[in-house]
């Protein structure tokens, strides 16, 4: 919600305009209805606005993309030996390469 800190902004200012309550009677205070039902008010108002459902819309290439890419993985249990196996790899020379600081150096130009 793009504007929830303006509609936070306007509840705070409802609750700081009204005092909880509105005198003691008998011993009890009385608690501000003007108050609840001003902060209610606002509430409703917001609520009756409804984001527009843009999902149809939005990322449709992508989305197709995504889907197009995730269906052409091999989810074997082979393919998922490899895949360890790959990592272990790049693990074993990513802790070489941040030893010898390689990639900060050829960052610099130093490579």
């Amino acid at each position: 919600m793009p504007c929830l800190p303006i509609y936070l902004k306007e509840l705070g200012r409802i609750l700081r305009q009204y005092t909880m309550t509105v005198g003691k009677v008998d011993g009890q205070y009385l608690i501000n209805f003007k108050r609840h039902v001003a902060f209610m008010h606002c509430i409703q108002d917001h609520l009756r606005f409804t984001p527009l459902n843009m999902n149809d819309q939005r990322y449709s290439g992508e989305l197709e993309y995504l889907l197009d890419r995730l269906r052409g993985v091999d989810i074997s249990e082979e393919a998922n030996k490899r895949r360890v196996e790959r990592s272990r790899t790049l693990l074993a020379q990513e802790k070489v390469d941040h030893r010898s600081r390689k990639v900060q150096l050829r960052q610099l130009g130093f490579a």
